[in-house]
């Protein structure tokens, strides 16, 4: 089960306010009503608070800026506020940040919230303003990971898995009210979908099943903090410490100039798996390669580092970039680059064959860590 945003949960005399997204609301989840207390400028870390509180976002001009901003919501939390509403423009990034994660990325490090977090809409917030939160902030559903698994054909090996996975929800149904408003996340993340069913079918069709055992696995909630596969980490249905790879997958229909029937993996220099899975792809004319911004920038950003966070290795594969329809409604089918996408998925099975025969064991680099 997983908690959900619901509208109607905040009002402000009496008027419903507008919820442009949650960043954080605690586990508790329980009613609220007071002020509300403009913030403006620095908060100290002896600042006190007795009652919920409006600040601006302002521009995230940096990733300084953005950490500076984090570090104030912490602080805020530390000072007693009772909630924080976060006015907010309706194109600014931490818009889509709630979109993707139940909290800001920036503060898993240093603690999640407890209090209610959430995007407004610019308003008036005095000082004397009665605000009210209801309890049900967030309403519950059920959402379910899916998984299937070919036992290996080795005696011993067969204990031993390699698993592939990616993420089968989007941002949400739709936006807005006018024209296209269907998100299909054709791209991020139904080509990731389609690699792991269509490696299944791959694996399922050797004559003989390969020595290790093979786990497909699809995700729910990615986009709101890896949620599905932290789940799996921590009641995992396979040993974690005998999965011997996680090959995640995510965004393989949309090249970047030059990079047709190529993939890239993040994290590259974290273990060894990228040089065995490239050794592995050329036999079919794939190349893997580390992509020289997005590598070690995206290695925590998707469902392999749920695994990374238990020690085991795990990489994301992606054939292509942040393009203009991420996360837009124009993320359609008839984008994708299909025969681009079929030689990548080709090139996965083919890099990863040797893994799954016991021919090849991927091993964590000295350098590697939980970053």
């Amino acid at each position: 089960t997983s908690q959900l945003p619901q509208t109607g949960s905040v009002t402000v005399d009496g008027e419903p306010v507008r919820v442009l997204g949650v960043l954080g609301a605690g586990s508790d989840n329980t009613a609220w009503a007071g002020k509300v207390a403009i913030v403006e400028g620095d908060v100290g870390s002896d600042d006190e608070f007795d009652t919920a509180v409006t600040l601006k976002a302002g521009e995230f001009s940096d990733r300084g800026a953005s950490r500076n901003f984090s570090r104030k919501l912490i602080r805020l939390q530390r000072g007693g506020a009772k909630a924080i509403l976060i006015q907010v423009d309706k194109d600014h990034p931490l818009i889509q940040r709630a979109a993707r994660t139940s909290e800001p990325r920036l503060l898993r490090s240093q603690g999640s919230f407890t209090i209610p977090l959430l995007l407004v809409e610019p308003g008036e917030f005095a000082g004397q303003t009665e605000i009210k939160l209801g309890k049900q902030i967030f309403g519950k559903a059920e959402v379910k990971n899916v998984i299937g698994v070919l036992p290996g054909s080795d005696p011993e090996l067969s204990k031993e898995a390699i698993i592939f996975t990616a993420h089968l929800d989007h941002i949400g149904e739709v936006s807005g009210s006018v024209g296209d408003t269907i998100n299909n996340g054709a791209d991020d993340d139904a080509t990731g979908v389609t690699a792991v069913l269509s490696l299944a079918d791959a694996y399922a069709s050797l004559a003989t099943a390969p020595k290790r055992s093979v786990i497909f696995m699809t995700f729910w909630g990615e986009e709101k903090g890896l949620l599905g596969s932290r789940h799996y980490a921590k009641s995992p249905e396979w040993p974690l410490d005998k999965t011997i790879a996680n090959i995640n997958l995510e965004m393989l229909g949309r090249p970047e100039p030059g990079a047709n029937e190529k993939t890239w993996v993040t994290g590259w220099d974290q273990s060894n798996l990228g040089q065995i899975m490239a050794k592995g792809a050329k036999r079919v004319g794939v190349e893997v390669f580390e992509h020289p911004k997005f590598s070690d920038q995206l290695y925590r950003a998707s469902d392999n580092f749920s695994f990374v966070e238990k020690g085991v290795i795990a990489h994301s594969f992606s054939a292509g970039s942040l393009h203009a329809d991420y996360h837009q409604v124009t993320d359609e089918w008839e984008r994708l680059e299909l025969k681009h996408m079929t030689r990548v998925i080709e090139g996965v099975f083919a890099g990863s064959l040797p893994i799954a025969q016991g021919e090849a064991t991927p091993e964590k680099s000295e350098n590697a860590r939980k970053r």
